[in-house]
């Protein structure tokens, strides 16, 4: 796995609220077992970590293996390398994503799901974009916690 830190904007548009950014980036390899399958309790015990963490940084976590995923529910051969990857990726992205989701519920946590390319961080009118939208959740997040306080 890997780490990242980086200061994102938080609060106020004005721009002085600033808040550690922790960013994990999870391979393939650290994703899944031998046999192939998603390893959950290592998931379990990351999502744990990230609970208690979250009240002082925003998380964003960077995940492969939905490639790998699929392999786990689909066994074909009848396709070129690229549309068989194409198709495990789209069918394990939806597991992988089941799994987080399920995960960070037990810690009481949404999750959200951004799928970005290359050209995403290539053009900056994209990248502007992406950047922007994570910054967003990361104030929606304060917003709600907030709300829910509010509200109890």
């Amino acid at each position: 796995m890997i780490f990242g830190v980086f200061q994102t904007r938080v609060g106020p548009l004005n721009g002085r609220t600033l808040m550690k950014c922790l960013v994990v980036k999870i391979g393939t390899n650290a994703l899944t077992k031998e046999d192939g399958n998603i390893n959950e309790e290592l998931l379990a015990d990351l999502t744990c970590q990230v609970a208690k963490i979250r009240a002082k940084h925003n998380i964003l976590i960077v995940t492969s293996g939905a490639v790998g995923s699929g392999k786990s529910i689909l066994k074909i051969n009848r396709h070129d390398e690229v549309t068989r990857r194409q198709i495990f990726a789209v069918v394990g992205q939806v597991k992988l994503m089941s799994i987080y989701s399920k995960l960070f519920q037990k810690h009481k946590l949404h999750v959200a799901q951004m799928l970005v390319t290359k050209e995403d961080f290539m053009h900056r009118t994209h990248y502007l974009n992406t950047k922007n939208c994570i910054e967003s959740l990361f104030k929606e997040k304060h917003w709600i916690e907030q709300k829910v306080k509010e509200e109890v």
